[in-house]
């Protein structure tokens, strides 16, 4: 991997990580909790599964063949964990736009969304460690 094609990755880690960062909550101060004066209590059973919440996950993708794939996941988990999921479809064109509307607002509309990073790279980095192969050469 050449120093330039890292460095754009390095970049591109460290702009997502700072945009997921600022959407992140405030953390609140904890207060000291007092030092226990009883015994430990030793559970012998096996704790109840938790209870599934009623608030639903909200997931956002783009229409095709993705969502439908999506939705029979999502029956089959609902099936598993009786969590129900909703699956959001939005027309491919206004896909990214939304999601950058929603992520630069830190809005909660959706748990999870499908995010496919392509990258824009000049060709001169792309063909720099490739001119083994005649078709990629330079002429000089």
């Amino acid at each position: 991997m050449t120093t330039k094609k890292l460095f754009v990755l390095v970049v591109v880690f460290l702009v997502v990580a700072q945009v997921l960062a600022a959407c992140a909550p405030t953390a609140e101060p904890t207060q000291a909790v007092p030092a226990a004066t009883q015994a430990p209590v030793v559970v012998t059973e096996a704790p109840a599964a938790p209870a599934a919440s009623s608030e639903p996950i909200v997931v956002a993708i783009w229409s095709g063949p993705e969502h439908d794939n999506l939705v029979k996941v999502a029956e089959e988990y609902k099936k598993k964990t009786g969590k129900e999921v909703i699956v959001e479809e939005v027309a491919r064109e206004a896909y990214f736009d939304k999601l950058n509307t929603v992520t630069a607002n830190c809005g909660k509309d959706y748990d999870a969304f499908m995010l496919c990073l392509i990258l824009s790279l000049p060709m001169s980095l792309l063909t720099a460690s490739r001119t083994s192969t005649p078709s990629m050469r330079t002429k000089t």
